[in-house]
């Protein structure tokens, strides 16, 4: 360890790094949380010293380790790569570095947690590096399975500033539909009333048919598949609504389907991708 800090003080990165890996590399699956510490250790330091890649380096080790000896996820090593990722400088460099562990993270966590499309926590980590390099369709999904609905919506609030006025309504219905898509009604139902929250704040209107089609459609969605003729009814009665963008009728298609018990949609062009990037195959 004294050589470590002496390599550092030097700005000897590299030296610091291979200690670091070497290290790291020599740990057991036993012990892993040593392991993870040491490396959120080493993270941190290089980070705070500038050497953003090396940190990176050494970070994405540790998540290469936690997948290959099969360490389920937990409440400290997600703490560990939080503290690792915040510890990112604002540069753009720098932040294209920490997307790269936090998908690895999240690819971790798909194949080691509880959640089959990932641990919230980190697709929330995730969301917020991608909003800093301005990737916003990123930054979406990502909030999609963040477990996040407040900062979710104000997100959506964000992004319909960026719009035409009557487009502002558009952003909270894609994600709802999304959400419904997913399975997630208490998702769907706790951003949408945040969304409205802060919607109003900036003195907009919430009494707009694709706000109403939200309410319905959650409405629907609480109540499961014996609420399917509501579910048709809606579909039918807000057409010109749905119509304003070309994925909403594909995701009422996958909604039906997993919520309501109709057909299964025929994959294939549009719909085989939305399915795809649903994590619902």
């Amino acid at each position: 360890m004294a050589k470590l800090e002496a390599s550092l003080e030097d700005g000897d990165f590299y030296s610091a790094l291979q200690m670091y890996k070497t290290l790291l590399s020599r740990s057991s699956a036993n012990e892993y949380k040593g392991a993870a510490k040491l490396a959120e250790e080493g993270s941190v330091k290089l980070l705070n010293k500038g050497f953003s890649k090396a940190a990176t380096e050494l970070a994405r080790q540790l998540v290469e380790f936690l997948v290959e000896s099969k360490i389920p996820v937990s409440d400290m090593l997600i703490s560990i790569i939080t503290n690792i990722s915040n510890a990112y400088p604002q540069e753009v460099d720098a932040m294209n570095d920490k997307l790269l562990l936090l998908s690895d993270s999240v690819d971790w966590s798909k194949k080691c947690g509880a959640y089959p499309r990932g641990e919230p926590k980190l697709h929330g980590l995730r969301a917020r590096a991608c909003l800093s390099v301005g990737e916003f369709g990123k930054a979406s999904n990502h909030f999609l399975f963040s477990d996040s609905p407040d900062e979710f919506a104000k997100f959506l609030v964000a992004l319909g500033k960026r719009g035409f006025n009557s487009e502002k309504d558009m952003f909270i219905l894609r994600v709802v539909l999304q959400t419904l898509a997913l399975e997630n009604v208490k998702s769907a139902n706790e951003t949408l009333a945040a969304w409205k929250t802060h919607h109003a704040k900036d003195g907009n209107s919430n009494d707009t048919p694709a706000v109403h089609l939200c309410d319905f459609l959650i409405q629907s969605a609480q109540r499961g598949p014996g609420a399917v003729q509501l579910f048709t009814l809606l579909e039918n009665r807000y057409k010109p609504t749905l119509q304003r963008d070309p994925s909403f009728n594909n995701y009422m298609k996958l909604i039906g389907h997993r919520l309501f018990g109709q057909p299964k949609p025929q994959a294939g062009g549009m719909m085989g991708m939305l399915s795809q990037l649903m994590g619902m195959g």
